[in-house]
């Protein structure tokens, strides 16, 4: 007899089925990129409110508070140009804005019209000005070195007058 007659007969293994049908794998591959392709939409459409949230406050009390850096001026004016961008770090003494001078140029020129205009007016001309400061230089050094004068003119500074 042959062994193949004396063995045992094993029923062959049982293929288990699985519960998923055979079309799930897919389908459940298309339905997590979709999920994903919606989180990053979302995402991206709402980074500004998060992001922006944090530098812009707003409130229903009207009362807020937040980091102040006041700037103060030594002259007013327009901007013509700023010299720093967002968020630069800046030293004493950097530039940070120019101010506009024409205004000031302005003023400048008419100031020197306007003296300008004196000068051509005056009846002292500029060379008996200077002659006539000297020559009063001169008389009120004499009276304080023979100490005539009152004590008001002696205590005040005497101009000199460049000859």
């Amino acid at each position: 007899m042959s062994d193949a007659a004396t063995a045992p007969k094993v029923p062959p293994p049982e293929i288990k089925k699985s519960r998923m049908p055979a079309w799930g794998p897919p389908a459940l591959r298309v339905v997590v990129v979709a999920g994903i392709a919606f989180l990053a939409w979302y995402v991206a459409g709402h980074w500004n409110r998060w992001t922006g949230a944090a530098r812009y406050e707003s409130t229903d009390d009207a009362f807020m508070s937040g980091d102040v850096t006041p700037l103060s001026a030594k002259v007013s004016g327009y901007i013509e140009k700023v010299a720093v961008g967002d968020y630069q770090s800046v030293r004493k003494g950097d530039l940070i804005v120019q101010i506009d001078d024409s205004d000031y140029r302005a003023a400048l020129e008419q100031a020197e019209a306007g003296l300008a205009a004196a000068q051509a007016t005056s009846p002292i001309s500029p060379t008996r000005r200077t002659s006539s400061a000297r020559s009063s230089a001169r008389r009120k050094q004499r009276l304080r070195q023979r100490r005539r004068t009152s004590n008001a003119i002696r205590s005040r500074p005497s101009a000199s007058v460049i000859s």
